[in-house]
């Protein structure tokens, strides 16, 4: 587990495979193991926390916000495509 000075505090990134230097990362967020994060893709964690499980690719211009009244959780194993 590491912190990265790059997005701020409450990011936390668990030894994630790819992390593109385009993708954007605010608030709370936590990245699992072997995740990644493609071009122009966005999570932003207002007042929520949004967690990626293990293994999990976001990919090209993906936008991830949090709900009204809760996080957002994105499983294992799972892709996220292009512009979703």
């Amino acid at each position: 587990m590491e912190k990265n000075n790059r997005f701020g505090p409450e990011v936390t990134l668990h030894t994630p495979a790819f992390i593109h230097p385009t993708a954007l990362i605010y608030g709370k967020v936590n990245i699992g193991t072997g995740s990644s994060m493609w071009p122009y893709s966005v999570i932003r964690a207002e007042v929520f926390e949004v967690n990626i499980g293990e293994y999990t690719n976001i990919l090209d211009f993906v936008m991830i916000h949090i709900g009204d009244k809760q996080g957002t959780r994105i499983g294992s194993h799972c892709s996220i495509t292009h512009r979703c």
